[in-house]
């Protein structure tokens, strides 16, 4: 259980803290290149670094697809992208006309929003743990040009007095460090599945389409709506609960209950149904 909280806590804090130089590079080339292609794109010259920008920004999405499925403990849908036709000018379209692209395009724009957010939360637990626990070894080291904490609260000056209040403070951020993190690792890491994942598109899970707003016919089935529905052939997940996907096997759907609170599907497919209904009333 140790082992696997440590695991935890080392694998969400990495996923934060790498998660700023990637933000940073993200803003830099896709919004760089996309401004500098917007600013051409009357000559036509900048249209083609439009398009690179969007590529290079679906580069990012794949990527942090990858990543947030180290914190959500499984894999990300991938959402559909416009192929285009045989031709290159159809393919150069497609992308310039690709819902999907331009989402992705926004997350290498915003993303450095949660990521502050969450780097910001990280840092101060790790600082106020490490801060703390090992003061005692350099505060002495420190100008005593202020008063200290335990002086304000009334406790003295004393310097072993000072160690241990800092050391019952660093023991609270322990305490706490597991549930901080984990909780700034999923804000991030929800925040990437409501633009890269299938929800974004309103659409693809497990194959078929999921409307989840509203629900109505799509792709000749149901698409599930805010309380629940018919998805691919089975039951589809709702804005409560639900499931998605096919009928073949379990399915993972990153859209349930909030963007990413990942859950493994049961298989309700029709004829099981159908079979549980008859067996009931009998």
């Amino acid at each position: 259980m140790t082992i696997d909280m440590t695991s935890r806590l080392g694998a969400d804090t990495r996923y934060v803290l790498t998660g700023f130089p990637l933000a940073l590079a993200s803003v830099v080339v896709c919004v760089t290149g996309f401004s500098l292609g917007l600013s051409l794109a009357v000559l036509w010259v900048g249209v083609p670094v439009l398009i690179a920008s969007m590529m290079m920004a679906r580069g990012f999405a794949v990527s942090e697809r990858a990543r947030v499925a180290t914190v959500l403990g499984a894999p990300v849908p991938e959402p559909e992208y416009r192929a285009g036709g045989p031709s290159l000018l159809s393919r150069l379209a497609a992308v310039l006309t690709d819902p999907q692209a331009w989402r992705d395009l926004a997350y290498a724009a915003v993303r450095w929003a949660p990521n502050t957010i969450a780097v910001t939360v990280v840092l101060t637990w790790w600082a106020g743990v490490v801060g703390g626990l090992s003061w005692g070894l350099w505060g002495w080291a420190l100008p005593k040009d202020g008063t200290e904490l335990p002086e304000m609260l009334g406790l003295g000056d004393d310097y072993l007095t000072v160690v241990a209040l800092y050391a019952v403070l660093a023991m609270l951020f322990v305490a706490s460090l597991p549930a901080v993190v984990r909780w700034a690792a999923r804000f991030e890491a929800r925040f990437a599945v409501s633009l890269l994942g299938p929800c974004a598109q309103g659409g693809l899970a497990g194959g078929s389409v999921d409307q989840r707003a509203q629900g109505g016919f799509a792709g000749g089935s149901y698409g599930p709506s805010a309380q629940g529905g018919f998805a691919g052939g089975s039951y589809g997940p709702s804005a409560q609960g639900g499931f998605a996907g096919g009928s073949g096997g379990g399915s993972v759907d990153p859209c349930a209950q909030g963007l990413g609170d990942v859950r493994v599907q049961e298989d309700l497919s029709p004829r099981r149904l159908v079979a549980a209904t008859q067996r009931e009333q009998m």
